[in-house]
């Protein structure tokens, strides 16, 4: 496939954003960060340079980078979960409000109103949901109008389906525990206003990926529609659906693999040497590029089958997702990568040349990683995001 060459990202911020592992993390459309831990807590994350993007240029025209990480601070702490938390999601329900799902290893999944002013420290949830009798391991969520649907999975091997009050389903075939769950695109119109939840499970479709190493296609009413059995030789980790109607998905085996809507495999991108927990698309996959985590500390960039860049951490990497700054840039360059790591910290890497921190907290991270006895690093360069093909 012939795509044009692309920037090479380059460390924004680094920062401890947590007591413990950063175990998921997802962004608002709105430029908010937001992270959950196995110290029970989410976090709620915002980026406010203390001036506007004509310093920040400024700064950087006069080989003067600011250490980015001082513009992120904590909105918001969402305090209530009883044991670690694992998982997130969140959905839009009106033009300047969302809500934000969390799940966790005390089988409770609560919900959490977003607004734009949040107070500091939230302790009740204004959703709860009770049924899995096992941790929560995957989130997801749809909106479709004037409702939508929370879709969760568990170590109890099932899958349920919820709106705002109810499970309306449970979906049981897997054999071990479902590690990622997507929601497809609604096989019917819903360009109507008066779709219900219950006329919802009909027409809309889940895939999920688990532990017994098939992922499964169901109608969201409970139907197991078709198995796809041992596409991975290990425990599948995640899924995700791109806009070309290619699915991907990763393992414990090291290998992130490209489908077809029908699980023909299109490509097998193979680089990482240990576990890979999860990976997110990039820029819609425009560029079949895609950002991957793994056991091994590294984040690694793909371009096709081909790894374009390594950027090695001191610790391992648990989860990925992409952000587009209020103050972004254009192209590829408006969206960062964000990774949470095993020390509790975030680092995200940028495109944007603006958004590039200062050569003392690159020095830093650099430190970290060498100061790391199981660190991976090899040289100085590629720890602190510069481009080597791999």
């Amino acid at each position: 496939m012939s795509t044009p060459p692309s920037q090479p990202f380059v460390l924004s911020a680094n920062f401890s954003a947590h007591e413990s592992d950063v175990r998921c993390l997802t962004s608002l459309p709105d430029g908010r960060l937001i992270s959950v831990s196995r110290d029970t807590t989410i976090k709620v994350w915002h980026y406010q340079p203390h001036s506007s993007t004509t310093t920040t240029t400024t700064s950087h025209s006069s080989g003067q980078q600011e250490d980015q990480s001082q513009f992120w601070s904590v909105q918001s702490t969402l305090r209530s979960h009883q044991s670690y938390v694992s998982s997130l999601t969140a959905v839009q329900i009106n033009s300047d409000t969302y809500m934000l799902f969390s799940g966790g290893h005390d089988k409770q999944i609560l919900g959490w109103e977003l607004s734009q002013m949040l107070e500091q420290e939230i302790v009740d949830p204004q959703i709860t949901h009770l049924g899995h009798t096992n941790p929560i391991s995957c989130l997801a969520s749809a909106s479709f109008h004037s409702t939508y649907l929370l879709v969760s999975g568990s170590w109890d091997n099932t899958i349920r389906v919820w709106d705002s009050r109810d499970c309306l389903s449970t979906l049981k075939g897997h054999t071990a525990a479902v590690w990622s769950v997507v929601i497809l695109p609604s096989t019917t119109s819903t360009t109507t206003t008066t779709s219900s939840s219950s006329s919802l499970l009909s027409s809309v479709q889940i895939l999920s990926g688990s532990a017994d190493l098939s992922v499964r296609l169901w109608s969201a009413k409970g139907d197991c529609l078709h198995v796809y059995e041992k596409l991975h030789q290990q425990p599948i980790r995640h899924l995700e659906l791109t806009p070309l109607s290619l699915i991907l998905s990763c393992s414990n085996d090291c290998t992130i693999a490209v489908w077809s809507k029908t699980f023909e495999k299109y490509q097998e991108l193979v680089g990482h040497d240990n576990f890979i927990y999860s990976f997110k698309t990039l820029n819609n996959y425009q560029n079949y590029q895609c950002a991957s985590v793994s056991e091994d500390r590294s984040l690694k960039i793909w371009q096709g089958p081909t790894c374009i860049q390594t950027l090695t951490h001191p610790n391992t990497l648990w989860s990925v997702c992409t952000i587009q700054p209020v103050h972004g840039g254009q192209g590829e360059a408006s969206e960062d990568v964000v990774v949470g790591s095993a020390d509790g910290s975030i680092t995200i890497w940028t495109r944007n040349n603006q958004r590039e921190t200062s050569r003392e907290k690159k020095r830093a991270v650099l430190e970290s990683c060498l100061h790391d006895s199981h660190t991976k690093c090899h040289s100085g360069r590629d720890k602190i995001g510069r481009f080597r093909r791999t």
